[in-house]
């Protein structure tokens, strides 16, 4: 269910950790290129680029940015972007 807080943008009932994406974003430009979040926007779907550190994200869309981290990125990278993803 999508709450709407008085005071800022909408978020996702039980999603505790908003930002994890923008987050990920600003670790992969720093690590990589730019082109790798248009990769990662293409394998999942997700317009990750819109992310902002107040968004809460639902855990499918979670699921769907890990699942498509190793089609861009070595095991090693894709470890460590996943660790990022998950860090609350």
């Amino acid at each position: 269910m999508v709450l709407k807080r008085p005071d800022g943008p909408a978020t996702v009932e039980g999603s505790d950790a908003p930002g994890r994406v923008h987050r990920l974003v600003g670790y992969l430009e720093e690590q990589h290129t730019p082109f790798v979040i248009s990769r990662l926007i293409m394998m999942c779907g997700v317009q990750v680029r819109k992310c902002t550190p107040l968004t809460s994200e639902d855990e499918t869309t979670l699921r769907r940015i890990e699942a498509a981290l190793p089609t861009i990125l070595t095991p090693e990278q894709t470890a460590a972007a996943i660790e990022v993803l998950r860090r609350r």
